[in-house]
């Protein structure tokens, strides 16, 4: 099976963006946050072995933060409301 560089592949605007940023953050509760631990992984192009990027890692703490502010979202009535482009403005911005 032949192999394949992700880092030749084109990526979307929004991608590329996305990437350029380095150290990888979580949105949480609508902020960019890094996990409580500070710990980050280390997420790689499995065909060159090259870092693609560090991304938090989320621990038991993180999760139970992110379960609270979705839940308070879709009762507020904040994200259920959005169209899924309207979703996907919100993440990629």
């Amino acid at each position: 099976m032949p192999t394949v560089n992700l880092a030749k592949i084109e990526k979307s605007a929004a991608t590329s963006a996305f990437l350029a940023r380095g150290n990888m953050q979580m949105l949480i509760g609508g902020e960019w946050v890094d996990a409580l631990s500070g710990d980050t992984l280390e997420t790689r192009d499995p065909a060159t072995g090259d870092v693609l990027a560090r991304v938090p890692a989320a621990g038991a703490d993180d999760v139970a933060h992110a379960v609270r502010a979705a839940r308070d979202a879709f009762r507020a009535g904040v994200w259920s409301a959005l169209t899924p482009s309207e979703r996907a403005r919100v993440l990629w911005h």
